[in-house]
């Protein structure tokens, strides 16, 4: 239907020019159907297309930037780390369905037409893939195709790491990505060439255009200078041709210093390899900022604010599918340095969706509880002042505009017999904030000497909630068995941000 009335405008668009004697250069043609399988000689008039389809404000100042959502013209999902077959019991085949169910669900809410395209990137699979048998391949096109027809509703891919070695050759990537998922998994590509060449891909969905990219290297994530060089000049004739649209781009690592874990293994003190984000695109993408990026790698949650960061552009963490994962912040009662116990209770991704005007709502989706996370994110079309950049800059986090958590003065010591010692835990009420405390740090004393016993470090369950006021009312840390002395805690809260609030000390003696 949005390509049917795309068509008719363009009609109505052509007999007016005609009707005007408009005798100019400039032609307009119908956009290209996104099940058409366009080879690379064909993308300009594929690109000049877009324009008309998403309908660009000719003055920007005349033009709500608030999203319409009656009036959607493409909806897509971003979801990441699939990992088909990585799970002997299948829950990760059944968590997989689950999110496409949702999805489609979920868009048909407010956009008569439902998904456009789902949008995966990276680790669709765990570790043969494309690198090696095509059991995973089979049983991934299996759960699509039991929900989605890739004809019809476009499944774009990024390729990650667990997917396919990132040392490979484009060539191989390009063959290895026909021959296993077939060619109606490439319906909406229109160059072929860097497709071939560099394993990249250029896909038109909608009049929208989608960018992936594959890193080459893995530690220390780089591109090839062709890959760079062919991002540069598609995004200046995109955006010279589109210049109030939005470009999607994903890659699996996500883009350095942008939004929460892409820091990660950058931080001092850290044992983590420089493996989970890149720097090697940053300055190509700066010079867009129609640009809005999709990243993965990490399975970080969506629960967090910092999951959308706008600098010189927009970027977007996608969660994951599969299980969840958080910052080395050496807390306690871990799975791993990076993964909690429950992790596997996790499944997350984002349905994206554009009005007519180009503004963008954006929903955190929670699959394993079947709701949405928090308030919607919404950003409006691009402009050439970048004014679409200011609203989730970093400057969230500044005095400013965030405040610092509230701490409860209500904290106890239960203090149980163990032997011939005492077994002590710290019990205490869940701080306030304006969004949600991230964790607590308890520094543990020994009264007498001053000496700083351990500092321990208490992950809230943020991660759990879908809104602040359904997480823990109150939390509890054990200290350990203790000998007999005069102890003492010092509690203090941090929001996502990393504002601290006041602490709160508690003095007990263990007899």
């Amino acid at each position: 239907m949005k390509k049917f009335l795309s068509l008719i405008l363009v009609v109505i668009m052509m007999f007016s020019l005609a009707a005007c004697n408009n005798t100019g250069d400039t032609e307009t043609t119908a956009p290209a159907s996104p099940t058409e399988n366009t080879s690379s000689s064909e993308s300009s008039s594929s690109e000049s297309s877009s324009s008309s389809e998403q309908k660009p404000p000719e003055n920007e100042n005349d033009t709500t930037k608030v999203f319409d959502e009656n009036k959607i013209v493409f909806s897509f999902a971003a979801i990441s780390d699939i990992h088909i077959g990585n799970d002997t019991s299948n829950r990760d085949e059944t968590q997989f369905k689950n999110a496409l169910l949702q999805i489609k669900a979920f868009a048909q809410q407010k956009d008569a037409d439902g998904i456009d395209a789902i949008l995966a990137v990276g680790d669709l699979f765990e570790g043969s893939g494309y690198g090696g048998s095509n059991d995973l391949i089979k049983e991934y096109k299996k759960i699509y195709e039991s929900v989605y027809d890739p004809t019809v509703t476009p499944m774009i891919h990024a390729v990650g790491n667990h997917d396919l070695k990132w040392d490979h050759t484009a060539k191989d990537v390009a063959a290895l990505q026909n021959t296993m998922l077939g060619s109606n998994y490439f319906l909406t590509d229109i160059d072929q060439n860097i497709l071939a060449k560099e394993g990249n891909r250029h896909c038109v969905i909608d009049g929208y255009h989608i960018i992936t990219l594959l890193p080459v290297t893995s530690t220390q994530v780089s591109y090839t200078q062709a890959t760079k060089d062919w991002l540069d000049q598609t995004l200046a004739q995109i955006t010279a041709e589109n210049p109030n649209a939005y470009v999607i781009i994903l890659t699996h690592p996500m883009i350095y210093d942008t939004v929460y874990g892409s820091t990660l293994g950058r931080e001092p003190g850290s044992t983590l390899t420089d493996m989970w984000a890149t720097s090697d695109l940053t300055d190509i993408l700066s010079k867009y900022n129609q640009v809005i990026t999709f990243g993965g790698h990490l399975h970080f949650p969506l629960n967090d604010p910092r999951s959308i960061m706008q600098t010189a552009f927009t970027s977007l963490g996608c969660g994951s599918v599969n299980y969840m994962a958080i910052e080395d912040g050496k807390y306690e009662n871990m799975a791993s340095a990076t993964t909690m116990k429950d992790k596997n209770e996790f499944s997350q991704g984002l349905i994206c969706q554009i009005d007519e005007n180009g503004n963008m709502r954006i929903t955190r989706m929670d699959f394993y509880n079947e709701t949405t996370i928090g308030e919607v994110w919404e950003i409006s079309h691009p402009t050439s002042d970048g004014s679409h950049l200011t609203a989730y800059g970093k400057d969230r986090g500044s005095p400013e505009k965030n405040s610092a958590p509230v701490i409860s003065q209500n904290i106890k010591a239960v203090i149980t017999k163990s032997g011939n010692k005492k077994q002590v835990t710290i019990e205490f009420d869940a701080a306030q904030d304006d969004t949600f405390v991230h964790h607590y740090t308890m520094v543990f004393k020994n009264t007498k000497t001053g000496k700083t016993l351990k500092t321990f470090n208490i992950l809230s369950d943020f991660y759990r909630a879908s809104t602040p006021e359904d997480m823990s009312q109150t939390l509890s840390c054990a200290i350990g068995t203790l000998g007999s002395n005069d102890y003492e805690v010092i509690l203090t809260a941090y929001d996502s941000w990393g504002a601290a609030s006041e602490s709160v000390s508690l003095a007990f003696k263990v007899e």
